[in-house]
């Protein structure tokens, strides 16, 4: 009876959490013109015949492209077939998380880390740019072999239990679809899988026939949706290509050009070393101040309390300033208060192979063990990208999640069970880490309550509606909709155009093609691909109209003599289009927003 209240309470409370942060956000989630414009339009032209990698320059794997234009050709070509899927998407990785933590912990620590799934990555907006949230993501790949990396994590704690063999193809399977999203996702998982692996065949002792058993079943699967992509692509183009794109050679040996870049410097934290290194430090002690705050409350409830008395006011008291310290954190405080989480994901990580070694006998607590060991590697693993500067915002959003996940569950499951010396201490300190967490929850939803308010002015109607910000605060949804709305007016059927630095969704929302392999020109993607070889796809391919788009380059240090910041592309635009309208301020000027349409020059 018990677990079944349980249970109804969690669903009813998640329902609510997930219901109200999807009112608040409904059709807010993504940017106008950056990033999110890419995982609508490539499904749309693989639809249209388009094979990625041959027609589409693409620097990640091809699974959640052909999974969209899978999804548009069943339930139709628009955004909110993408939002609906991936609020599912969502509802399917709360599920997982409930369902790891709930065997692992219990069941208020479970509740508690889908609550702030749903309220600080699922929904959530904590920068101005939107793009950051589960629904609509600026990267599918990445949210995609995130939710496929917790499904790993759950079918492998099914088969430490259950021990059937069809569960280690399954995870092989699930392996294989991880490769072919994004690279980082895929490393940590495999690394994490393997160290999780070798952990549970040193625990049971396994012989070396089961060991290569076990191995074949996972190879097996791991091939099986690789080679499915690999014999697609082969009637497009030759073998050695799609090897080398599906397995990420050429962007992966870029990758170190790519992030010297001042925006990934930035990102990883080391463009300002010694000022990161004592953000880390004094966030790290607050993290120390915060155990030493649960080890005198716990001491306090050993010292004064019996079976007979209540628990003492002095750790009331103590419990009280402690959370009153939380609740007038500055928001500087709060912005970086995750910055030791791959430090947090390291130790915990080590305590739990320490505790699976040494409860080997104890097969459920060895389960759990192992399953968190290898959730501890993989958060530490992807968390790496953001090195020194870990935040939840911005990448953040996914790549600090499964920390952030962790780290709740340390916070009301493991320390009240460490500094708790009786059920009463226990509880009480858990209620502590409730509230603890519960506080940084409504700050963090006040935020994105912020964020969401400001935006009122719908582009497009219908089921391509993007809810933009308000114009009193930003022109670019109104000055989108005129550029639209000329597009549709002044191109005829057959007319194409390309969008620079980037604004690919214009393409979408109008419904016409790019007739260039290049969709975005940023520096990441320059980069990559080289300005010569675009500008060379621009003579190939002779595009009707440009459109150029304001884009602040601040990020990247750009300035007119940068190399990598497309200025010798807005030079050969500028020498072979004229400009025929302008909304706004000129482009790229430091102006403010504007954009301009030119037409191809005609001699």
């Amino acid at each position: 009876m018990v677990i079944k209240f349980q249970k109804f309470v969690g669903f009813l409370v998640l329902l609510i959490v997930g219901a109200l942060m999807l009112i608040l956000s409904w059709q807010k989630w993504p940017d106008l013109l950056v990033d999110f414009g890419r995982e609508a339009y490539i499904p749309w032209q693989i639809n249209n015949g388009s094979v990625l990698y041959r027609d589409i320059a693409f620097s990640f794997g091809p699974l959640s492209p052909y999974l969209n234009a899978f999804l548009f050709k069943v339930f139709g070509t628009h955004l909110m077939t993408l939002m609906v899927f991936n609020v599912f998407l969502i509802i399917g990785l709360t599920f997982l998380l409930y369902k790891i933590f709930i065997i692992t912990t219990d069941w208020i620590t479970a509740l508690m880390v889908s609550i702030a799934f749903l309220s600080l990555f699922a929904f959530s907006q904590l920068v101005t740019p939107a793009n950051y949230n589960f629904v609509c993501p600026y990267s599918y790949n990445l949210t995609h072999g995130i939710f496929l990396s917790f499904l790993l994590i759950y079918i492998l704690l099914i088969y430490l239990d259950k021990r059937q063999k069809y569960l280690i193809f399954v995870i092989g399977l699930i392996l294989g679809l991880i490769f072919l999203t994004k690279i980082e996702v895929f490393l940590s998982s495999v690394i994490a899988l393997g160290f999780g692996i070798m952990l549970m065949i040193n625990i049971n002792r396994l012989k070396m026939s089961k060991t290569i058993e076990l191995l074949g079943w996972i190879v097996l699967g791991f091939i099986i949706p690789i080679s499915l992509f690999l014999v697609y692509f082969s009637h497009y183009m030759p073998v050695n290509t799609v090897l080398s794109s599906i397995s990420y050679v050429y962007p992966y040996a870029l990758v170190s050009r790519v992030s010297s870049t001042v925006f990934y410097r930035h990102i990883l934290g080391t463009d300002d070393l010694p000022g990161n290194l004592l953000k880390l430090t004094q966030i790290t002690v607050f993290y120390l101040g915060i155990l030493l705050d649960f080890v005198l409350i716990g001491y306090c409830t050993k010292r004064f309390c019996s079976r007979d008395r209540v628990i003492p006011g002095i750790a009331i008291v103590l419990g009280l300033i402690f959370l009153l310290k939380i609740c007038f954190m500055p928001v500087e405080a709060l912005v970086n208060v995750f910055r030791p989480l791959p430090i947090v994901a390291f130790v915990l990580g080590v305590c739990f192979y320490v505790s699976s070694v040494r409860t080997c006998q104890d097969v459920k607590e060895a389960k759990s063990s192992i399953v968190l060991f290898v959730l501890s590697v993989f958060s530490f693993l992807i968390i790496l990208k953001m090195g020194l500067n870990v935040h939840i915002y911005h990448y953040g959003f996914a790549l600090a999640m499964p920390a952030t996940c962790l780290l709740i569950a340390v916070i009301i499951y493991y320390l009240p069970n460490l500094f708790g010396i009786d059920k009463r201490g226990r509880v009480f300190l858990s209620v502590i880490g409730i509230i603890l967490v519960g506080i940084f929850l409504i700050r963090h939803i006040g935020i994105s309550e912020f964020f969401y308010s400001h935006k009122t002015f719908a582009v497009k109607e219908g089921l391509d509606t993007i809810v933009a910000y308000d114009p009193v605060y930003s022109p670019r949804g109104p000055e989108t909709q005129v550029i639209i709305d000329q597009i549709n007016k002044t191109m005829k059927n057959n007319e194409n155009f390309v969008v620079f630095p980037e604004g690919v969704m214009l393409n979408y929302l109008t419904r016409r093609p790019n007739p260039t392999p290049y969709i975005n020109f940023m520096p990441p993607e320059l980069i990559t691909f080289g300005e010569d070889k675009i500008i060379n796809s621009f003579i190939k391919s002779k595009p009707d109209y440009f459109i150029l788009v304001d884009r602040d380059l601040s990020e990247y240090s750009c300035s007119a003599s940068s190399e990598n910041c497309g200025n010798n592309i807005l030079k050969w635009i500028n020498k072979n289009y004229s400009p025929f309208l302008r909304i706004g301020p000129p482009p790229l000027s430091g102006r403010g927003f504007g954009l301009t349409l030119c037409q191809r020059k005609v001699y």
